[in-house]
């Protein structure tokens, strides 16, 4: 699709395929989308150029990208004439719009007039014009065509001139929308549903402007609109539909065995690959791969192309050792044909170290991003958008590594290219306030981390509107924010409306909506709440019926559910679980992946609570030499800890291991809180109430965290041993931790506060354990509510503690909380409600209170009913 020589537009095939084809002389764009482009013929125009990096065509005059495929809302009304209209957007619109990983309702919906900078002046529905970029005089004429009514009101800060050259970014891009005619209001000669509701006669606006002005320039405008439910649910196939039948036209005009048949089956196997249908992009993938070897050989240029276009797809699959060796043969072709620096060439390299990445092996990714990036510096330049793309992953392996020192100035940097370059909301600009802020908040940051992910979250409001999918996006990143800090009830609240808000937008079954599900269900989980069970129950039937049984996001719910079943103590139902989990992993990821280690921790956690030792001993040493290989520092740290952990308290390697982990620290030194990797399995998969030790392992903190990994390792070998002062020290060294980091009600602080007193009791310091459980008490009951049953069992705790030391004072109105807070959550006849209202009647009565006698008196009746 090379540019023409001929002033006028046409259509014809290429070289390869003239000999089956004639060429079909058009005048315009929009006469070839509307007569030609679905079957199967090519465009040149003498005034636009094919745009090397984007699927669009540039138009000289006004550098105006036209989109080389096209919305159709016309599918499925094919007795009605259809018309090709053209509209123009920002290139963040245009990246919505265009985004073909998004369903076609998200599109549609990207195309309505949305947001608070957008004003519906004619009625809702997709704004267009007729005229293509070429048959404007120019780019000022379009603007003043599109944003006229705005001026005035823009003007009256920055003066007319600052707020025309505003909108100059906003007719960027250009996108072909086929519609049938009755979709079609042009609001000079029709008048839309609002404007026959407003009683506005045509070319008036609903704030009663006419469209066209006497002495001023004339304008058009277009109004396309979908009326009816039925009508956008037919919508929501256009583009798939509009491919499946430009390739069908363009195998019926060249034959299937032509480069211009591959090319467009190509690129609907790409579409087809970003929606997630890769069941019926696969063949059309190989199809190409297989045409391209056979036409123009092996390592062409463009029969590598289609094999880097493959490994996409199986990795998009999770098929990643089936997708490296076609990314290492493109890389070794692209680098014999055009060179180690060719831009192609540093593609593909970054492609398989992304690839290497996802499978965990960060230590073969690094040196390749690293190469790729001096490639780019060199041949495009330190601020070109592809060269900020490669210091941004090189960043992130730097990130799941542990390296956090080295990732924070890679990913400043490139945030502060993409500033430069792109602006302050260019979607790759907002991507690195994210990436920054995820890395502030892997460092324990929350103060610096907040704001860039408040930043980025009004970027896209502003932009797209608050219930925009990437909007969401931000919201449930600002959520995971505030789950870090401690802020649990601030999180929830925020994952429930942005779970309220994906259902409402996008459906139930969307992968957005699914995620923040998952997260809901998640901190759910470690809040320690009843709806955790069926929460996650509901995400993972979910994930399963829509994702796949062993989709990634379907394991996060079938790990957090064996979490639970662990807590309930059903250790029978929750064994399968983790070994789906850990079978899930290995298959998508490999063996040596974090997450699959961390499954193999899991699973032999489980098996230690059973009583399988010997199984769990296995899984334990197999986890600590995958560290060992593939890590390192804080990994191998926390390996060592639970094979400690799981060997008899008084062996001797037992203690080795556990003193090996302890002091590792003083050998690697520091290497950062937590990796996204762990960060992400924190949110998802641990919950605090029943893993602490693997919740304490993975959250480290700035100073001396090889300590915190081991501690509980530790201080359980040293209670096993009945050794209390040596296990006290290490409890009060990472409880000043915790709270450092957490705050005092943080789950992490206080459920450790509250095993430090267990400590003291049973070391008979009565009086050093009573602020601690005091303490937790207030702590629980802000984090998760006065009535909860960890809140009650938190009193009990404390009654106990107090009716040991002969502290009276306190007792009745402890007593009378627990007692009218079991009553409300378990019931007026549950035996644990029972005993506390007996409880407070014996303390009455020995009080001499005569109400004591009322309360023996309802006690009997509750116990005569309950018999």
């Amino acid at each position: 699709m090379g540019c023409g020589v001929s002033a006028s537009g046409r259509y014809l095939p290429s070289e390869a395929g003239k000999t089956q084809a004639s060429a079909t002389s058009s005048t315009s764009l929009r006469e070839y989308f509307q007569n030609h482009y679905k079957q199967g013929a090519t465009f040149e125009h003498s005034e636009y150029q094919d745009d090397d990096g984007e699927w669009c065509w540039v138009h000289k005059g006004t550098t105006i990208k036209v989109w080389k495929d096209a919305i159709d809302l016309s599918q499925g009304r094919g007795h009605e004439a259809v018309e090709c209209f053209f509209h123009y957007t920002s290139e963040l619109g245009f990246r919505n719009i265009t985004n073909t990983k998004k369903e076609d309702v998200e599109i549609f919906a990207s195309l309505m007039i949305q947001g608070e900078r957008a004003t519906a002046w004619w009625g809702q529905g997709v704004y267009t014009v007729r005229k293509a970029p070429h048959e404007w005089p120019d780019a000022e004429t379009l603007v003043d065509n599109n944003f006229r009514n705005m001026f005035a009101r823009d003007a009256e800060n920055d003066g007319i001139e600052a707020a025309k050259k505003e909108y100059y970014g906003r007719i960027a891009y250009c996108i072909p929308i086929l519609a049938f005619a009755s979709c079609i209001y042009d609001v000079s000669t029709r008048q839309t549903p609002e404007m026959v509701q407003q009683d506005r006669p045509p070319g008036t606006n609903l704030a009663g402007k006419l469209l066209n002005e006497p002495g001023k320039r004339s304008r058009e405008c277009v109004v396309v609109r979908v009326e009816h439910e039925d009508e956008i649910t037919n919508a929501s196939a256009v583009l798939l539909e509009t491919l499946r039948q430009r390739a069908h036209g363009v195998q019926q005009r060249f034959g299937p065995d032509n480069l211009n048949t591959l090319g467009a089956i190509s690129r609907l196997a790409n579409v087809l690959k970003n929606r997630g249908l890769y069941e019926e992009a696969t063949p059309l993938f190989e199809r190409a791969l297989q045409g391209r070897e056979e036409i123009l050989g092996p390592e062409d240029p463009d029969t590598l192309t289609a094999a880097n276009s493959l490994a996409l797809l199986l990795e998009a699959r999770f098929m990643l050792a089936e997708a490296e060796p076609l990314f290492r043969r493109a890389l070794m072709g692209r680098q014999m044909k055009l060179g180690p620096k060719h831009p192609d060439t540093l593609e593909v390299m970054n492609n398989l170290a992304k690839l290497l990445q996802a499978q965990g092996k960060f230590t073969e990714a690094e040196p390749l991003f690293r190469k790729a990036l001096l490639g780019c510096e060199e041949k495009l330049g330190k601020r070109h958008p592809h060269t900020l793309t490669l210091i941004n992953n090189l960043a992130g392996v730097l990130h799941v590594q542990g390296k956090l020192n080295e990732a924070a100035p890679l990913f400043a940097r490139a945030l502060e290219g993409r500033e430069a370059e792109l602006g302050k909301n260019h979607p790759d600009t907002l991507t690195s306030v994210n990436n920054l802020a995820l890395l502030l908040e892997a460092q324990g940051k929350f103060k610096e981390a907040e704001p860039l992910l408040w930043r980025g979250l009004e970027g896209y409001r502003e932009e797209l509107g608050s219930d925009h999918p990437d909007t969401l996006a931000f919201v449930n990143n600002l959520a995971h924010l505030l789950q870090a800090q401690g802020r649990l009830q601030e999180a929830e609240a925020l994952y429930r409306q942005g779970l309220e808000d994906c259902q409402v937008k996008l459906g139930a079954s969307h992968p957005h909506s699914l995620t923040l599900l998952t997260s809901l269900a998640n901190l759910v989980l470690v809040q320690g709440k009843e709806e955790a069970e069926v929460l996650l129950v509901q995400a993972m039937e979910a994930c399963e019926a829509n994702l796949g049984y062993q989709h990634p996001l379907t394991l996060v719910s079938v790990n957090g559910l064996a979490v639970v079943f662990e807590a309930q103590q059903k250790l029978d139902e929750a064994e399968p679980l983790f070994r789906r989990a850990l079978e899930g992993n290995v298959v998508h990821y490999g063996a040596e992946h974090p997450h699959s280690v961390l499954s193999l921790e899991n699973l032999g956690r489980l098996l230690q609570r059973k009583g399988n030792l010997a199984e769990a001993e296995s899984l334990f040493q197999k986890a600590l030499d995958l560290r060992e290989k593939t890590s390192g520092n804080v990994s191998e740290t926390l390996a060592a800890n639970n094979l400690g952990r799981v060997l008899d308290p008084d062996d001797q390697e037992a203690e080795r291991l556990l003193h090996r982990a302890l002091t590792h620290h003083s050998t690697v030194g520091p290497t950062g809180p937590q990796t996204p990797e762990q960060l992400q399995l924190t949110r998802l998969v641990t919950t605090a109430s029943t893993v602490t030790s693997l919740l304490l392992s993975q959250e480290k903190d700035d100073e001396s965290e090889m300590s915190l990994v081991s501690v509980n390792g530790l201080a359980f070998m040293f209670e096993a041993k009945g050794d209390f002062s040596e296990a006290e020290p290490l409890f009060w060294q990472l409880l000043k931790q915790r709270e450092t980091k957490f705050g005092p009600n943080h789950p992490q602080t206080f459920r450790l506060r509250e095993r430090l007193a267990r400590q003291l009791q049973d070391q008979g310091k009565l009086q050093d354990a009573e602020p601690l459980l005091r303490s937790a008490l207030q702590a629980r009951e802000a984090a998760l509510g006065p009535r909860h049953v960890e809140t009650l069992e938190a009193v009990r705790n404390l009654l106990s503690l107090l009716d040991s030391l002969g502290k009276t004072e306190d007792s009745e109105s402890l007593l009378r909380r627990l007692f009218e807070g079991q009553e409300a959550t378990l019931g007026p006849k549950d035996p644990n409600t029972l005993e506390s209202l007996s409880n407070l009647a014996k303390h009455l009565e020995a009080k001499g209170d005569s109400e004591a006698e009322k309360l023996f008196k309802e006690l009997e009746l509750r116990q005569g009913a309950k018999e």
